[in-house]
């Protein structure tokens, strides 16, 4: 699979999955949170990297609206695929193309579908992060925050 076909049905997938795309990002907005999904190309082989960042609404009593300037930004939360998606992003190896639709659509279905869902709110990631914490990891200032909206 070449690599703009690779992006297509990547993007295509994360339409399907109720993102809209800005820029390089597919984009879920909702009323606490904004969630980006993004593809990063490796700089040394043709292999790529998912993104996934998380801003909070209110987060430094700041609004945040989707643009490339925040896309640009890593967000309060980080987070990349689990290392056993690698095979489907690292276009070298010799998977086949519905071979490897199918493992980007388990990433979306295991992964970044229900991470989506946990980060649409505080209250999902508070939650997210104290019962899975090595599914994302909070910054003391994002911990801080979450907590006092917590009380």
């Amino acid at each position: 699979m070449e690599a703009s076909e690779f992006r297509v049905a990547f993007g295509r997938l994360a339409k399907q999955n109720g993102y809209r795309s800005v820029g390089t990002y597919w984009v879920r907005s909702f009323p606490s949170t904004i969630v980006a999904v993004g593809l990063q190309r490796s700089g040394y082989s043709p292999r790529y990297y998912v993104n996934l960042k998380v801003w909070m609404q209110g987060f430094a009593n700041a609004s945040y609206t989707v643009n490339r300037t925040l896309l640009r930004d890593p967000g309060h939360i980080f987070r990349r695929e689990p290392p056993d998606y690698a095979d489907a992003l690292d276009l070298e190896n010799d998977m086949v193309p519905d071979s490897r639709l199918a493992r980007l659509r388990q990433l979306f279905d295991d992964f970044i579908g229900p991470l989506t869902e946990a980060c649409s709110t505080r209250q999902g990631i508070w939650a997210l992060a104290r019962e899975q914490p090595n599914m994302i990891y909070l910054l003391p200032e994002v911990r801080k925050h979450l907590q006092g909206a917590e009380a």
